[in-house]
């Protein structure tokens, strides 16, 4: 999937040089698509590409089944959905100047905030006690088990670009461009919500001692961890049409790709909450950092972690509004 998304940013370029090579029709407005600086600002939504759905690092739970013990007491389900952090939400504002009405550069700012990834666990197992000797007994203990992992993320990105254009007509452009995406900030939150019931029921006579069991049980635990990441650049590409309402004033649509990653440098427990009480404080401030490195050797201290990278590759739509000057 990541040749896939590299072939995605070299079709942007090609096709932006054949758009610039077909100039079949050069008609145009020279104060809507001349020479000259320009700004812009826009936003759109990013749907993730080059997924993955083995997040083993993170103890996510791995692919669908659901399975019965011999027995056919015990059952238990594990579900999670393929993903990408680079799905959701984008704000991006940008500038640019155009050496000529088909060549220019240009230098965006944009945010991502990612739509989460979940995970479900569950479980469920039933114990019965039955008479044995001298005690008569028919009691049932029931447990079941819910765990929900999420995987938030949000990053800010400055990408310089190459712009490459051909108005069409007077009002119309094509273009494309691509760049290179700098992250300047990017963190994820990872979670865990889990949830254990059980109910114990039944009666037990014990020399003619009856006892009756009717008893439930609840308890609950929340912990959460940001994970920051290691500085590492990505790819940036886009195709879009630009039209001109006005002198100075336009809109424009594009299609933007993303091949981006997200290489773990260090996990941060954040939250901690065992059936309502926080226990965050309990545990030491060094405990509560897990650091990861990019390589180990036998030289190598301690005893850490190799990086992982988890997949932020995108594939996402904008609208926007362009000011030239």
């Amino acid at each position: 999937m990541k040749k896939k998304m590299i072939c995605l940013v070299g079709l942007a370029f090609l096709s932006g040089a054949v758009v610039m090579g077909q100039n079949t029709n050069r008609a145009r407005n020279e104060a809507e698509f001349g020479e000259g600086f320009y700004v812009r600002f826009g936003g759109g939504y990013s749907f993730g590409a080059g997924k993955t759905g083995q997040l083993d690092a993170l103890n996510m739970p791995g692919c669908n089944y659901s399975e019965m013990d011999d027995d056919g007491d015990e059952t238990f389900t594990q579900k999670r959905k393929a993903f990408s952090l680079g799905q959701g939400v984008d704000l991006m504002i940008g500038a640019g100047y155009m050496f000529t009405p088909y060549i220019g550069i240009d230098l965006s700012f944009s945010t991502v905030f990612g739509s989460p990834a979940k995970a479900t666990y569950k479980s469920s197992s039933i114990y019965r006690y039955e008479s044995s000797g001298n005690i008569s007994a028919n009691i049932q203990r029931t447990s079941t088990e819910e765990t929900l992992y999420k995987l938030g993320y949000s990053g800010f990105y400055l990408t310089p670009a190459v712009r490459l254009c051909v108005p069409v007509s007077g009002r119309f452009s094509l273009y494309s461009r691509i760049g290179v995406a700098l992250p300047v900030y990017q963190s994820a939150r990872y979670s865990t919500e889990e949830t254990v019931s059980s109910t114990y029921r039944g009666h037990s006579d014990i020399f003619d001692d009856r006892n009756d069991y009717n008893q439930s049980s609840r308890s609950s635990s929340i912990r959460a961890a940001r994970l920051d990441a290691y500085f590492r650049p990505g790819f940036n590409a886009v195709l879009g049409v630009d039209i001109a309402i006005g002198q100075h004033l336009g809109v424009y649509a594009e299609v933007e790709a993303m091949v981006q990653s997200f290489a773990v440098k260090r996990s941060t427990l954040v939250e901690y909450i065992e059936d309502g009480d926080n226990l965050l404080s309990s545990i030491d401030p060094e405990d509560r950092v897990h650091e990861y490195v990019r390589k180990i050797d036998q030289d190598t201290p301690g005893d850490p972690e190799i990086s992982y990278n988890i997949p932020a590759n995108s594939i996402g739509i904008n609208i926007g509004i362009v000011y030239r000057f």
